[in-house]
């Protein structure tokens, strides 16, 4: 697995490259009950969300919805891992209050809308 927070410069039309030097760094986050395949590249900025599954060889450069199936290059939501109502079911049982979780299962459909995608 690979992660970094940084990036390169590499728009001042005055300077090659080398000499441009870095972008400001912007941290990864990921959350608990998360699992990323072997091979993985996390770029900057990112946020790897609650239960998540990340495919081997994807490469992350937005967030990954909670509770999805992600894989790619780049990466995307590929399926989800649980129905609406069984992802309830199952943060209500791992201790979530129902304001918790009906957060968490809206932030996994706005994040669905961002990548123009409507898995079932």
């Amino acid at each position: 697995m690979f992660i970094t927070s940084g990036d390169h410069e590499y728009t001042k039309v005055s300077q090659i490259v080398q000499n441009q030097g870095r972008i400001e760094n912007e941290p990864v986050a990921i959350e608990d009950d998360v699992w990323i395949g072997a091979n993985v590249s996390i770029l900057r900025g990112v946020r790897i969300m609650e239960g998540a599954i990340v495919g081997t060889a994807s490469v992350i450069t937005k967030d990954v919805p909670p509770y999805c199936v992600c894989v790619g290059n780049p990466c995307k939501p590929i399926k989800l891992r649980y129905s609406d109502e069984q992802l309830l079911e199952h943060l209500t049982s791992i201790g979530k209050t129902e304001h918790e979780a009906n957060k968490i299962l809206q932030l996994r459909q706005e994040i669905l809308t961002k990548y123009n995608l409507n898995l079932k």
